[in-house]
């Protein structure tokens, strides 16, 4: 599982940044999908430990094998958008 850590933080911050593309009365509608997770593991202030103590340990994320958000924005005009988004996610542990 350490072998795959190090690609994923890679194609995460890869693909994050790669999303830039303007909107305007040419181009009104914008779909896109990606991947979310849900960390549930306690830290903080529930005394049992300190905050982000194991954020970036991915045993601890629960992740869908697919996409698991997509969403649709038009652009309405001004520089103004109007769009929602759907997200889904199943917690294992």
């Amino acid at each position: 599982m350490k072998l795959f850590r190090l690609p994923l933080l890679f194609a995460t911050g890869l693909f994050s940044f790669c999303n830039l593309q303007a909107q305007s009365e040419e181009n009104p509608w914008q779909f896109y999908f990606g991947i979310n997770s849900v960390d549930t593991f306690p830290t903080g202030a529930s005394g049992s430990g300190a905050l982000f103590e194991e954020f970036l340990n991915i045993d601890h994320w629960n992740i869908t094998p697919f996409p698991s958000f997509v969403g649709i924005k038009n652009y309405i005009g001004a520089g103004f958008s109007l769009g929602t988004r759907f997200s889904f996610n199943k917690i294992k542990h």
